[in-house]
């Protein structure tokens, strides 16, 4: 079957420069929205990993650890993604700077 008779496009080419695993080559508001974006991800990813840690007791931060928590996570995702995070923000540029050529 062909692609043009089920109404999809053919995949679109990517660049031989958007190709490596660096963001280097891709222009700066992209390679910030991509971190920004792999960001937000891990801080989602790291919350159910304290919902069921109590914030009482002899060691704990009470309420006003409970309201500062978000901000905590996403500290330690910025920091993960410092350090390399989880690799998704050269992809998702990749897929940014297709979408922006179609």
């Amino acid at each position: 079957m062909v692609a043009g008779t089920l109404g999809l496009s053919a995949p679109k080419v990517i660049p031989a420069q958007y190709m490596g695993t660096s963001l280097q080559p891709f222009p700066p508001k992209v390679q910030k929205a991509a971190v920004e974006f792999e960001q937000m991800m891990l801080g989602q990813m790291l919350a159910p990993m304290w919902d069921g840690i109590a914030t009482d007791g002899l060691t704990g931060g009470g309420p006003g650890e409970q309201a500062f928590r978000s901000m905590l996570l996403d500290s330690y995702a910025k920091e993960m993604t410092q350090r390399g995070g989880l690799g998704l923000a050269v992809p998702v540029a990749r897929a940014m700077m297709t979408m922006q050529e179609a």
